[in-house]
């Protein structure tokens, strides 16, 4: 039985993962309906009329697709969700910690020894749940993310990021690391360089 409840834990997560990188083209829609970015040339075009349709010689289109589309998203998830998410979530004063009714702590459960991995990874962190799986630690980040954002986007632009930054959060989370949150991050991030720059 435990084996099968695990086993429907990790189908869970990695539907609502599949489900998290399906949506990045809803997100890219509404970016472009919400702020009219033009699309960018074909990428059926040759690559020189694709550079040159974009104003762009070879080596800028590629060092921005190299800084926006990979290290930006690195950098900001080892900051973020690697560095202030785990501070936080180690970090909240117990006064404000509390469990989901499915992620009791480990000492709490009848059937601690036999808790499938993906929740012991939830347990054993003490995170705060503030709606269903999104952690407190998951929507400071998200406020601080959003408003790193600011310097370089326009309000409401810096605004929506919040939202795919609750993704990646929970992503952070459910996996206890930082890979795929950073492989989210980056198909977001190259996405949307593609088809709007």
């Amino acid at each position: 039985m435990t084996a099968d409840r695990s086993t429907a834990t990790k189908a869970n997560f990695l539907r609502f993962y599949v489900l998290l990188l399906v949506a990045a083209p809803l997100v890219w829609a509404a970016m472009h309906w919400l702020f009219d970015v033009p699309l960018a040339a074909r990428l059926t075009n040759t690559d020189a009329t694709f550079f040159s349709a974009l104003g762009l010689n070879d080596s800028v289109f590629l060092r921005t697709l190299l800084f926006a589309g990979l290290i930006y998203p690195v950098l900001e998830e080892v900051v973020f969700r690697g560095a202030l998410q785990g501070f936080l979530l180690d970090r909240l004063p117990s006064s404000v910690r509390s469990f989901a009714p499915s992620l009791q702590p480990l000492n709490q459960r009848a059937d601690h020894d036999d808790t499938p991995e993906l929740e012991q990874s939830f347990a054993k962190r003490r995170y705060y749940m503030l709606i269903g799986p999104i952690s407190l630690a998951n929507v400071l980040t998200s406020v601080a993310f959003a408003t790193l954002h600011l310097l370089s986007q326009p309000p409401l632009w810096a605004f929506l990021v919040f939202f795919p930054s609750l993704a990646f959060g929970w992503t952070r989370e459910a996996s206890s690391g930082l890979l795929l949150p950073v492989v989210l991050h980056v198909f977001y991030n190259l996405g949307f360089f593609l088809l709007y720059t």
